[in-house]
């Protein structure tokens, strides 16, 4: 017969494996919630009165931290079907780099008449760090045969 200690012993080492595992995964929650997170809103074919914009159809690509630790957007970008060329947008508000805290935005201004929107593939934006946040738009039968075709694509390079 077991020893009284021995089963007293077992019991609160079974409560403290419980106990620790259960701390674990709300560490691991609490972890993941407090991650990075930034999500992309494109708005197409929006007309404003701005100063500088008055009767032009724009897109507005929007960039939104969703998570609580900050992070420096440094860029907008369209990846363009079919090819291996990418459309930077320079006209954003506010000027890039820009810190974006908990709820902050930045928005992108892509004027309709410039760009043709129905060659994109997806808009992205990019971190001081380099990490790539995407919003994948093109549906999902074209972006297999695009990404086939830009990797036998021709490069162009101008020494200039």
């Amino acid at each position: 017969m077991a020893d009284r200690t021995t089963i007293i012993g077992l019991i609160v080492a079974g409560y403290g494996a419980i106990l620790a595992t259960i701390n674990s995964a709300v560490q691991l929650i609490a972890h993941r919630r407090d991650r990075v997170d930034v999500m992309l809103i494109v708005r197409p074919n929006m007309k404003t009165n701005m100063r500088g914009y008055s009767n032009m159809t724009l897109t507005l690509v929007t960039a939104s931290n969703r998570g609580k630790r900050p992070v420096t957007i440094e860029g907008f970008s369209a990846k363009l079907l079919d090819s291996r060329n990418q459309y930077l947008m320079t006209d954003v508000r506010p000027p890039l780099p820009c810190l974006l805290s908990e709820s902050q935005s930045v928005t992108a201004f892509v004027n309709e008449a410039k760009a043709d929107h129905t060659y994109i593939e997806e808009y992205f934006v990019w971190d001081s760090v380099g990490r790539q946040f995407k919003l994948r738009i093109a549906p999902w039968y074209r972006c297999p045969f695009s990404r086939f075709r830009r990797r036998f694509a021709p490069i162009k390079r101008s020494l200039k």
